[in-house]
């Protein structure tokens, strides 16, 4: 990424990181973006799950698919992939928890996103809450007491619902539009 890199430079840069530090890095994030590839594009075919002592029902999904299984390791994977052999030990747990993790990152991530985005929008000032007839009485009322800046602000507000906050933002954006 370029943002890794400016960082990087500038962690150079001012004595943070040495140059053998940042080729370090560098060769690690090859070698993870390496794993995840041979991973992703692996399938297992039945010799393999048999030889390796896994269940069949692991037959022809990807090796990443098989990694996610809660009770699934990539030491386990590992008697059908000898080619990660070659990388550290650490960068391989560092992949493993990568794959297994990725649907509760991007999640994360997309609700990172919806976060941002209900803090740009704003609310005026002079907003009648009391034009919320669908609202629940309580989130009304603790709006028009607290009289947020943002949706985002609004939907911190204890007590709030989170279907009033999605009707609120539907109103704004109708507004805007």
């Amino acid at each position: 990424d370029a943002a890794d890199m400016r960082l990087l430079l500038k962690a150079e840069r001012i004595g943070l990181l040495s140059s053998e530090n940042k080729d370090l890095f560098f060769e690690k994030k090859k070698a993870l973006a390496e794993i995840r590839e041979i991973l992703n594009n692996r399938r297992a075919g039945a010799a393999e799950i048999a030889g390796a002592g896994l269940d069949i029902r692991f037959t022809g999904k990807t090796l990443s698919q098989i990694l996610k299984d809660p009770d699934m390791t990539l030491e386990t994977l590992l008697p059908i992939l000898p080619e990660l052999n070659s990388y550290r030990s650490s960068w391989l747990r560092h992949g493993e928890t990568d794959i297994k993790y990725e649907g509760y990152i991007l999640r994360q991530e997309k609700q990172i996103a919806r976060f941002k985005k209900m803090e740009k929008i704003k609310i005026p000032e002079s907003f009648d809450y009391d034009k919320l007839n669908n609202i629940s009485k309580e989130s009304r009322e603790k709006m028009k007491k607290i009289r947020p800046l943002t949706v985002g602000q609004a939907s911190r507000i204890s007590g709030v619902r989170s279907s009033d906050i999605a009707l609120l933002m539907v109103l704004l954006e109708k507004k805007n539009d």
